[in-house]
């Protein structure tokens, strides 16, 4: 036997009532801050992300890192920059909903 959950917004009906706005804590000025900050930390964490990978990859080209380093050495230090700059985006990200954080609190 087998126990279906059917959620609001699953069903026409509620989808409908959900896109107009009936289910109004859904779709609250607080919700829309918050998510507009989630954004903006996932694209600025994606900008430094893309910038990071940019100045790694230029850096073994132009230094020839390939040639001076053995290959395990080369991919040890390419591991750990790549998790120090996974730790710098996540740091970005934070800072951004931190920020988003204080000002919903000073708006509200």
């Amino acid at each position: 036997m087998s126990i279906a959950v059917v959620l609001p917004w699953t069903t026409e009906i509620g989808a409908r009532r959900m896109y107009k706005g009936t289910y109004s804590s859904a779709f609250s000025s607080a919700s829309r801050r918050r998510r507009r900050f989630h954004r903006l930390g996932i694209l600025a964490a994606a900008i430094v992300m893309t910038i990071g990978i940019a100045i790694v990859a230029a850096g073994v080209v132009r230094l020839e890192l390939w040639i001076q380093l053995q290959h395990d050495t080369l991919a040890i230090v390419l591991g750990f920059t790549l998790i120090a700059l996974v730790a710098v985006c996540l740091a970005v990200y934070l800072l951004v909903r931190v920020i988003g954080w204080v000002i919903g609190g000073l708006a509200a």
